[in-house]
């Protein structure tokens, strides 16, 4: 048999309150399809942060990261007669 959804709802008002709240759970988890994405991230960025207060990882300052990554994009293009080149030490656009 099809039930309309108040038909559902009618029905399903008639459940205990445990079985309607864990039946309400079930429903608005079903609504977030990442939930198990965020879930792993979660998990990931605990992982880590022990792995960094147990000092079994590294950790660099932000200037050096970013001036390695800076070293390694000599020319980025932003328009066709646009672009920002880098020289030895220091950043130039050019048109």
């Amino acid at each position: 048999m099809i039930y309309s959804v108040e038909q559902l709802e009618a029905e399903l008002l008639q459940l205990p309150i445990g079985e309607r709240a864990r039946l309400a759970e079930r429903l608005i988890a079903s609504l977030d399809e990442e939930a198990e994405v965020d879930a792993a991230w979660s998990d990931e960025v605990q992982r880590r942060l022990a792995s960094f207060d147990a000092g079994e990882a590294a950790s660099f300052p932000a200037e050096e990261v970013i001036a390695e990554a800076l070293g390694h994009c000599m020319i980025i293009r932003f328009h066709s007669d646009t672009r920002l080149e880098r020289s030895k030490d220091y950043w130039s656009w050019r048109v």
